[in-house]
């Protein structure tokens, strides 16, 4: 099931940079459309939703599939909000705007850039920062002292540093969004800033059943608007390696936590998942399931509509189902070590990202009615999704 919006590459962004961040734009000239994976999109709001220091909120990764599926409008190939949305208060369409341009931001760019890890910025830099690598001079959820989105591991072995918006006013809301976004993006200082492959700044316009402006995708590097201007949050590692290994640990907690492996993510990451109710939460009944030619031991569950929703070629979409797994051949080994050497077994585990979801032509393999998402990191989680 693929979305289709406008595209707008601020290609001036990259070649008017200061010449210490000048990069060279990673995307193709002369492209004015693109085409989102709606499930996939889904799915990475899903993810990103699960905090990894309270596990009982692995629930979460419910939550894009129970509200949003049905606030798009099925019956067009382009993205736009069904009518109904035109009702919710303020507040819940902020909200919406906020998850989607999290979501189709990180499946559009994660499906071009091929990243081989990803995790929230701010648990990062907290963990350079307790081990001494990393400082803050100031700490804020919103504004220019924000810390940016996500911090992603390309396969250049370079980092990139991304910052979504979204809002469902429409493209010029987007540069509004973007006067503190553009902040967001320059107030990390790297010791070596050759680190850095690209500094990204996305954002998402939705357009609603009523708009006559179609959705739009924006993307940028902004360059610094103060030479000068002081850094909120320094990196001060001479190598990749504690960077690598900061996101190497985000993703092995956050798969652990959203397979329900709570026991197994607090026995090797005791301080980093530290709260009262792990000690008082009864261990989650998992299942056993196989996909990709895998086996899987974790969470499945399974959604009925109250009501059919129509796809534009007729057919309809009843329901979904949803599994979050790790690899049952890593939960037996990982059973079997020492508890002091279980942190550093789990830690050399494969989470590469697969990317199996790029979509560009229009040829036999494009599948505009795709009911099926899968987000793999390497043989040891699985996130999938299929629209029933």
């Amino acid at each position: 099931m693929y979305k289709t919006l406008n595209l707008h590459i601020d290609r001036a962004s990259w070649t008017t940079v200061l010449p210490p961040y000048r990069r060279r734009c990673p995307f193709p000239a002369g492209q004015a459309h693109t085409r989102i994976s709606f499930p996939h999109a889904l799915l990475w709001i899903g993810i990103t939703s699960v905090p990894i220091r309270i596990p009982r909120w692995w629930l979460a990764s419910q939550w894009a599939l129970l509200r949003y599926f049905a606030a798009a409008n099925h019956q067009e190939t382009t993205l736009r909000l069904h009518e109904a949305v035109d009702d919710l208060e303020k507040h819940h369409k902020q909200v919406l705007s906020d998850d989607w341009g999290v979501g189709f931001a990180l499946q559009w760019l994660c499906s071009r850039m091929r990243y081989r890890q990803l995790g929230h910025g701010s648990f990062v830099i907290a963990d350079l920062q307790d081990a001494g690598l990393a400082k803050f001079s100031k700490r804020s959820k919103n504004g220019a002292a924000k810390c940016p989105d996500f911090i992603a591991l390309a396969p250049n072995g370079r980092f990139h540093l991304i910052e979504c918006k979204g809002n469902q006013k429409g493209p010029n809301e987007t540069l509004n969004q973007f006067v503190n976004g553009r902040k967001q993006k320059r107030n990390i200082r790297f010791r070596r800033e050759k680190l850095v492959g690209q500094r990204i700044l996305t954002g998402i316009s939705i357009a609603s059943a009523r708009s006559r402006w179609a959705s739009t995708l924006r993307v940028e590097d902004p360059p610094p608007e103060n030479e000068n201007s002081i850094e909120v949050h320094e990196i001060n590692v001479e190598t990749a390696r504690p960077i690598n290994d900061s996101l190497q640990k985000a993703a092995v907690i956050r798969g652990l936590l959203s397979a329900g492996a709570y026991d197994l993510a607090h026995r090797a990451f005791a301080k980093e998942t530290e709260t009262i109710d792990v000690r008082t939460l009864q261990r989650p009944r998992l299942s056993e399931f196989s996909s990709k030619d895998t086996a899987w031991i974790g969470q499945e569950y399974e959604l009925v509509y109250p009501v059919a929703l129509r796809a534009q070629d007729g057919s309809e979409f009843r329901g979904a189902r949803m599994r979050y797994g790790v690899a049952a051949n890593l939960v037996r080994r990982a059973a079997v070590q020492d508890p002091d050497r279980l942190r550093t077994f789990l830690l050399e585990a494969e989470t590469d990202l697969s990317h199996d979801d790029l979509v560009i032509g229009t040829g036999r393999d494009f599948e505009p009615l795709q009911r099926h998402a899968i987000i793999q990191q390497g043989s040891s989680f699985i996130a999938e999704m299929e629209i029933l």
